[in-house]
C-alpha cells in the first residue's frame, strides 16, 4: 500500500499544492466557487488532520491504560470512530 505525500500542502484558489510540488485541481462546472475552495481547504489539510488524530488516539489510550477504572472506554464510540476514520484515510479499508 502506498503512503501519501507528507504534508504541509497549500490552497492555491482552486488547487491543492503538495510538498512535492504536485498541483491537483478541483474546478469545475457545476459547483460553486466557495464550495470549490472550501474542498480545496479540506483536502490541503488532511495530512495535518491524520497527523494529529493519530497522536490524539494514542495519548487518548495511554491515558486510559494508566487508569485502572478505564474499564470498557478504550474501545468506546469516539475513539473507535477515529481508530476508523485513521484506517480510512491509509487505505486499510474500502469506502464502501
Amino acid at each position: 500500500m502506498s503512503k501519501h505525500t507528507p504534508g504541509p500542502w497549500k490552497v492555491a484558489d482552486y488547487l491543492v499544492v503538495t510538498s512535492k510540488g504536485t498541483v491537483y485541481t478541483f474546478e469545475n462546472e457545476t459547483t460553486k466557487a466557495g464550495e470549490l475552495r472550501a474542498n480545496a481547504r479540506l483536502i490541503a489539510g488532511a495530512p495535518e488532520t491524520l497527523a494529529a488524530l493519530e497522536a490524539l488516539v494514542e495519548v487518548a489510550q495511554h491515558q486510559l491504560s494508566q487508569r485502572a477504572d478505564h474499564e470498557g472506554l478504550t474501545n468506546c464510540g469516539i475513539l473507535a470512530g477515529a481508530r476508523a476514520a485513521i484506517r480510512k484515510a491509509k487505505g486499510e479499508v474500502s469506502d464502501e
